[in-house]
């Protein structure tokens, strides 16, 4: 994931501060020394700190957000959902069309 994609949080922070399956927009990010990876996604953060789980500190106006807690947004495939209606509407024309003859 990477800065303006849109995510669905996939667990709510134990705090509070995204919940789940809401969605967010990734303004930063930010990958510690660790390699825990977390995301501003637009919470103001009143203390100007965020830790790392490995208990380093960063001053941000930011919260950051463990990337754990989000997956991707999937994009909205209207191609292959317009193929799938175009099939089941054609297989419902020849059902009825079997029915009249008949």
């Amino acid at each position: 994931m990477k800065i303006g994609d849109r995510v669905v949080c996939i667990k709510t922070h134990s705090q509070g501060v995204v919940v789940k399956d809401r969605e967010y927009s990734i303004y930063a990010k930010r990958v510690c020394k660790c390699g825990d990876v977390s995301f501003d996604v637009g919470i103001e953060n009143l203390h100007n700190m965020n830790q790392c789980p490995c208990k380093q500190i960063y001053q941000s106006d930011a919260h950051l957000v463990s990337s754990k807690l989000f997956a991707p947004l999937q994009p909205f495939k209207s191609n292959s959902i317009s193929k799938a209606l175009a099939k089941e509407a054609m297989k419902e024309i020849v059902e009825q069309e079997t029915l009249e003859v008949c």
